[in-house]
């Protein structure tokens, strides 16, 4: 028996160890029926694999803790805390200490070796916990040009919602695709999106590669409008606070300057009310650059290429 990992009490007990070995101070009872080492503790893998061993065959883990299994950018708050299991429409909730237990109707797939929701049906079930920005970015998850053969298309995302009538909150889970778009690749990429399409501004491309006239590669661009040469990026923490990045960042911005891209760097101080104003004239701008371009063309110098596509560059 692998002590280091949780084992059935009843096995132990099958295997001739004592109820006094097993309530020792050296086992810790992550779940009611089994033990680990306690020096194992402290990782979450352990709870799951311990209720995994007291879950009936037909029980998966749902909600967040499927979401979690498979990856999804999930917000820090939602990431602890109680473990979520359903069980199929006519079967048993599991109760439990820190189980919040459902009844669902779900595909089930594997996720990091554990039975979990699959990841559509995840999708729809997230609508009951996350807020919108949340929801629109584990969209844009399941859509990123990142996720290779797992890439789930958006009208795809769409319809599988749409067949779900009567799911709690079905309304929210649409309405996340609906401004879910290929191309982001972090959560706070998403938010910076949602705040520009708040002011009225939707961003045509995301995470697109910007080329010289030679087709040599000088970036890759958060997001924009190529026909403007026009774009944004959003950077994290790092890239405000140390001075050497900071400079690096400026001097990267300086061959698609010269070929008339005009690009705006924003951090997580610009999602803040007293940062919103920088947002509030970069929409302007845009705007003003599409306006004159619909009069006096632009100089479509270099190339670019989108985030599906990156090797075919277009003018």
């Amino acid at each position: 028996m692998d002590l280091a990992s949780p084992f059935l009490v009843s096995e132990a007990r099958a295997a001739g160890a004592t109820p006094k070995q097993l309530r020792a101070g050296r086992f810790a009872a992550p779940a009611h029926g089994v033990r680990v080492l306690r020096a194992a503790l402290g990782d979450d893998r352990l709870v799951l694999d311990a209720l995994a061993l007291v879950a009936r065959d037909d029980h998966c883990f749902s909600h967040t803790t499927a979401a979690a299994l498979h990856g999804m950018p999930l917000p820090a708050r939602t990431r602890a805390g109680e473990v979520h299991v359903a069980a199929p429409t006519a079967g048993s909730r599991m109760r439990r200490r820190g189980v919040v237990g459902h009844r669902l109707r779900t595909r089930v797939e594997s996720a990091a070796g554990l039975p979990v929701t699959s990841r559509l049906d995840t999708f729809v079930h997230l609508a009951t916990l996350l807020d919108h920005g949340s929801l629109v970015a584990v969209a844009d998850w399941l859509v990123s040009h990142r996720r290779g053969p797992e890439r789930i298309e958006p009208a795809d995302l769409l319809a599988h919602c749409e067949r779900r009538r009567g799911a709690p909150r079905l309304g929210a889970a649409i309405a996340a695709v609906r401004d879910c778009a290929v191309g982001s690749e972090s959560p706070r990429e998403t938010r910076h999106r949602l705040l520009l399409e708040d002011l009225g501004l939707r961003t045509a491309e995301l995470n697109l590669t910007i080329f010289d006239e030679d087709g040599t590669f000088l970036m890759r661009l958060d997001g924009g409008w190529p026909d403007l040469r026009a774009g944004w990026e959003y950077d994290g923490e790092q890239h405000w606070s140390d001075p050497q990045q900071r400079a690096k960042d400026l001097d990267r911005l300086e061959r698609p300057q010269a070929l008339g891209w005009r690009i705006r760097k924003f951090g997580a101080h610009h999602h803040r009310p007293e940062g919103r104003a920088a947002l509030t004239d970069f929409v302007a701008e845009v705007r003003t650059r599409a306006a004159a371009a619909a009069t006096t063309p632009i100089d479509l110098r270099g190339f670019w290429s989108p985030c599906l596509a990156p090797d075919r560059p277009r003018r």
